[in-house]
């Protein structure tokens, strides 16, 4: 999502649970950025493919990215000295991600409707990875709530870098069966939260002059289910 020459590049990257990104890092330059590994490297001997499994021709010999499950994130990139706040982070894909980002050395405003839930994981991954991790009860559904969070984020944390759309609800039901209040709560979540969360952080980051939104999405716009109709028409 570009904002324009005469204003900061804001990227909307969206993120699924079966995509292979095309940058790999193995290690850090000296502003502490990750070095993407060249896409062709041999890994083991063999070439690496040129996006991903998927994409490969069937049969190819190759492995989708280098094999790094043997070091830690703080070894593969570094987040220090940056902010983020992640809706949806008190269980689930949003813990898991606060937790990596905690663990490469950022500061995370944890944020969901879940209040006492969202505490609970604050308190473990500080814990866990030294860093500060606090909660926010957040509804991203309400633009004001949204815009609430991110005052306390900045309050708590300082100026924000990074910013996680991440909440959404599920549901699973034939399109036939699906009622207009469950078509309107889905939308509200997974849809126009994502607007809402995006307006307020660019604001921010536009004023800044950087900053990094990531929007969470799904495969099933790809690899779409019977009974998705209404989650897939919200955005995810």
């Amino acid at each position: 999502m570009s904002t324009g020459p005469a204003t900061a590049r804001i990227e909307d990257r969206s993120a699924s649970t079966s995509d292979v990104s095309d940058s790999h890092f193995a290690s850090r330059d000296d502003d502490g950025r990750g070095i993407p590994i060249d896409a062709g490297a041999p890994i083991d001997g063999k070439p690496s493919c040129p996006r991903s499994r998927s994409t490969a021709s069937k049969g190819d010999d190759c492995l989708p990215i280098r094999d790094v499950a043997g070091h830690s994130i703080s070894d593969l990139i570094s987040l220090s000295n940056r902010r983020a706040v992640i809706t949806g982070g008190a269980r689930g894909i949003g813990r898991a991600i606060a937790a990596r980002f905690a663990e490469a050395g950022a500061e995370v405003a944890l944020a969901d409707v879940r209040r006492d839930e969202a505490e609970t994981a604050a308190a473990e991954i500080s814990a866990r990875f030294g860093r500060r991790v606090v909660a926010v009860g957040a509804d991203v559904t309400s633009p004001e709530s949204v815009a609430a969070l991110a005052d306390q984020a900045e309050a708590r944390l300082g100026h924000l870098h990074i910013w996680v759309n991440n909440a959404a609800r599920p549901l699973v039901k034939p399109f036939l069966e699906t009622s207009e209040a469950e078509w309107r709560a889905l939308l509200d979540v997974n849809l126009l939260g994502y607007v809402w969360g995006c307006q307020t952080a660019a604001r921010r980051m536009v004023a800044a002059g950087h900053g990094r939104i990531v929007n969470v999405s799904s495969a099933a716009d790809v690899q779409p289910l019977a009974d998705l109709a209404a989650y897939m028409a919200a955005g995810k």
